[in-house]
């Protein structure tokens, strides 16, 4: 009777609030909020299952060597990047070209970070913020180990939307917007383009060559 599309209402909006809860489960963190679904596939239990079965495979390639360039806006050329990182979360990272001027590298793990530049040799528990004082531009060394390879870094709040394979497409975090433009194919589906923007600052990473590392 007229009471049945009610109910069909009230079941799908519980089913899309208990999907939201799983999904947030899912990330680990109740910062990271669910996924915004309006210019994106539907929140299902396929896509949260593709999304689930893509994040840990990309977890997994914890040990990496990451070869391809980082532009800055209104820059006619892009800085070449080497980036390598162990499964300790330590780094060694070589930015060399336009965006520092020079030769950057950065070199240690989530506590503590040398940073080389410009005959300039120091260590440093805060990498951001000193890169904005070298450079004039924001650079998230930080989060860039997890939004380089399309997930939202662990322990901050986020908002995203997943695309129809279950992989990030776009991801709001600690004041960035990363547009996941193209992805590699193969296991896992790492990304190939990505466009980070805060405020007046566009950065473009194109990341031309992932290879695994041994442990």
């Amino acid at each position: 009777g007229s009471r049945s599309p009610a109910r069909n209402g009230s079941s799908s909006a519980a089913l899309m609030r208990q999907l939201a809860l799983c999904l947030s489960l899912l990330l680990g963190a109740c910062a990271v909020a669910p996924p915004r679904t309006g210019m994106v596939s539907p929140v299902t239990p396929a896509l949260i299952s593709d999304w689930q079965h893509h994040r840990q495979s990309v977890l997994a390639f914890d040990r990496f060597l990451l070869e391809g360039r980082l532009a800055a806006s209104g820059s006619p050329v892009s800085s070449r990047l080497r980036w390598q990182q162990d499964a300790t979360r330590h780094f060694d990272v070589l930015l060399s070209g336009p965006l520092g001027q020079g030769s950057l590298r950065l070199r240690g793990n989530d506590t503590a970070v040398r940073i080389q530049y410009d005959q300039q040799d120091w260590t440093t528990s805060t990498p951001d913020a000193d890169l904005e004082r070298i450079l004039g531009m924001p650079l998230p060394v930080t989060a860039l180990r997890y939004w380089a390879r399309g997930l939202p870094q662990p322990g901050a709040a986020a908002r995203y939307d997943l695309d129809a394979e279950g992989r990030l497409l776009r991801l709001e975090q600690a004041g960035w917007r990363l547009d996941y433009l193209r992805y590699h194919p193969g296991e896992p589906a790492l990304p190939a383009r990505v466009a980070l923007s805060r405020h007046d600052t566009t950065l473009t990473l194109l990341a031309d060559r992932w290879r695994p590392q041994g442990g």
